[in-house]
């Protein structure tokens, strides 16, 4: 869903088990290999998505508040081998991440704000996750899917499906709490006791972080953990996302229960609540309905076209919207097939880019073709069905606010184009152009 979204990144995460691997062996070792480790898997996390790097700040953070209260070694060794990590961690992450950062330490927080670098208080409220997000299963799960529908979009806070979509499971949830109930009856071994306990504050230590920065009792805001992490990273929005880290910590928590029994019952018996766990697990997280499946042995015939045209060409495609609405995604997807530069996808923290975006993302302003043409524009793709579509691809549209998934471009029609385009060629309500003088300009084109 994520995906779906925009953040392919976000399904790539495997760092983030390496990584607390890694603080758990440096936690038994304490020695520049092992602060090596947890350097190096907090680089690969931060590297792969800064989201997450971001997040695994707060896992090392209270890994460490662990460490201090559990363990019994030297405290100057212990606090000494998480400063090495910390420095080899800086040392890897800063060469790749250098501009970024002096850009928002010398950056006017107006400027920082323009370009969508620094969040406000409120697209965290937005974006932050719901007590009820982490208990309702996905909207796309083909048996309870349609009992949620309704509620979950009824109930998006202006955000969308994909980004609240933090559904834990009952299964897992109950095996959560027979860890508690083995716990409060002293039944675990020493080992699984402390690895249950930890598992279990992360899990609570993730959920508050994941939630909205304050929470209203009559006229008075009350802040939480979320109000005061914001002024420490404002460029992060999306606390919600605190929620693959809730299940993550879930999972562990769940497979020491699992741990313990298998220790303790019989190999039969046990084998046969496995047997009883597993097709739950599968139902319950059973949420990929057949119309996610695309072929692509077949790509859209614009693009077959354009592949085989010779030449570093540049190409501008229309609608031309912000990066970051969800049909801009369409473009970069199949940009892998046609390999050709796009002028798409400027992003508002590069000014340069940003500006000329602003200049030629209206198809009808007269002045576009000579802008493209100076700098180096061959062909012109118009997508009729992209503006009748919106910002929101159709198949897509079920994920957000109806407010927002009804819109569309330029009122669905594609603006007339008065101006010296030759089209070249027509795939369906694909339209291709050039960039040279037209004795007929096209001024309305069919859908």
């Amino acid at each position: 869903m994520q995906v779906v979204g925009g953040h392919a990144s976000f399904i790539f995460n495997p760092f983030i088990p390496l990584f607390l691997w890694a603080l758990f062996v440096n936690r038994a070792h304490r020695t520049i290999a092992s602060a090596f480790y947890v350097a190096t898997t907090f680089a690969l996390i931060t590297l792969t998505s800064l989201y997450f790097g971001y997040f695994a700040i707060y896992v090392g953070l209270f890994f460490l508040l662990f460490d201090l209260l559990s363990s019994e070694q030297n405290k100057f060794l212990l606090i000494k081998s998480y400063l090495l990590a910390g420095f080899i961690a800086v040392v890897l992450v800063l060469p790749f991440e250098y501009t970024a950062i002096y850009q928002q330490i010398t950056t006017t927080n107006a400027s920082l704000i323009n370009t969508g670098q620094v969040r406000t208080l409120d697209e965290l409220v937005i974006y932050s996750s719901r007590p009820w997000e982490y208990i309702l299963p996905s909207i796309d799960h083909p048996v309870l899917g349609k009992y949620v529908v309704n509620f979950v979009r009824n109930h998006l806070h202006g955000s969308n499906v994909f980004e609240q979509t933090l559904y834990l499971g009952v299964s897992t949830l109950c095996i959560l709490l027979l860890g508690v109930a083995c716990v409060m009856r002293n039944k675990f071994a020493a080992g699984h006791r402390t690895l249950f306990l930890f598992f279990t504050f992360s899990i609570l230590w993730m959920y508050f972080l994941s939630l909205p920065p304050y929470f209203s009792i009559g006229d008075i805001q009350v802040p939480t953990l979320s109000f005061f992490s914001h002024y420490l990273a404002p460029m992060v929005r999306a606390y919600a996302r605190f929620g693959i880290f809730v299940n993550f910590f879930l999972a562990c928590a769940t497979s020491v229960v699992l741990a313990h029994l298998y220790q303790h019952m019989k190999r039969v018996h046990f084998f046969a609540l496995i047997g009883v766990l597993l097709p739950m697990l599968i139902f319950e997280y059973w949420s990929i309905p057949g119309g996610y499946l695309m072929k692509l042995e077949r790509p859209p015939e614009v693009y077959q076209w354009l592949s085989k045209q010779p030449g570093d060409l540049i190409v501008a495609e229309y609608p031309m919207m912000n990066r970051d609405e969800s049909s801009a995604s369409t473009y970069f997807f199949w940009q892998r097939i046609h390999k050709k530069k796009l002028i798409n996808g400027t992003t508002r923290d590069n000014e340069k880019a940003w500006s000329f975006f602003e200049e030629v993302n209206d198809l009808g302003n007269p002045q576009t073709p000579a802008l493209l043409k100076s700098v180096g524009v061959k062909y012109v793709i118009i997508h009729g069905s992209m503006y009748q579509d919106g910002p929101v691809p159709a198949p897509n549209k079920r994920y957000y606010p109806d407010e927002y998934a009804k819109t569309t471009y330029n009122n669905g029609l594609i603006p007339s184009v008065p101006f010296p385009l030759k089209l070249v060629k027509t795939f369906g309500t694909d339209f291709v152009f050039s960039l040279e003088k037209s004795e007929n300009p096209q001024t309305n084109l069919p859908l």
